[in-house]
């Protein structure tokens, strides 16, 4: 997908930045159809970063190298003097602040199986995957408070 190749590029230019690659691991890039009603929503990649990042990583992308990869808005300027617009549709960049850093979340590309040893929980379930163990457990988000249960907690 093209999307995947834009964000591969963005992370690529933050990598070789030497002020941003220290922090390359606080930002994380999607994409999505963003706008204010589903009819106006338009093909973007959103980056989750620090609030602090926000304005650097915003000078770093609008350079003219990060214009080929049609990324960002086209000026007033450049509609004027651009008879038509590329074949590939540009992807806007939307900058969501966060206050701390983001939660990322990870998994298989493969399938993961379980072994599950109860009929009535799946927590504590034992899952193996390239030779990495861990356990299933439910995780709750109690007034911004995040709470793990075991399987005692459950019944």
């Amino acid at each position: 997908e093209r999307a995947d190749l834009v964000i591969g590029h963005l992370k690529k230019a933050v990598d070789d930045h030497p002020e941003l690659r220290d922090h390359a691991r606080h930002i994380e890039y999607s994409s999505y159809m963003c706008g204010t009603t589903p009819s106006t929503a338009v093909s973007s990649i959103v980056v989750f970063c620090p609030q602090a990042l926000v304005p650097r990583l915003r000078a770093h992308f609008n350079k003219k190298a990060m214009e080929r990869l049609y990324c960002g808005k086209r000026s007033r300027f450049y509609n004027l003097f651009k008879s038509t617009y590329p074949a590939r549709p540009p992807f806007h960049l939307v900058y969501f602040r966060t206050h701390g850093t983001p939660t990322k979340r990870k998994a298989a590309e493969a399938n993961v199986y379980g072994h599950i040893r109860s009929n009535t929980t799946m927590c504590g379930t034992l899952v193996k995957h390239d030779g990495r163990t861990a356990t299933l457990a439910l995780t709750l988000s109690v007034d911004s408070q995040y709470l793990g249960l075991t399987v005692n907690h459950l019944f």
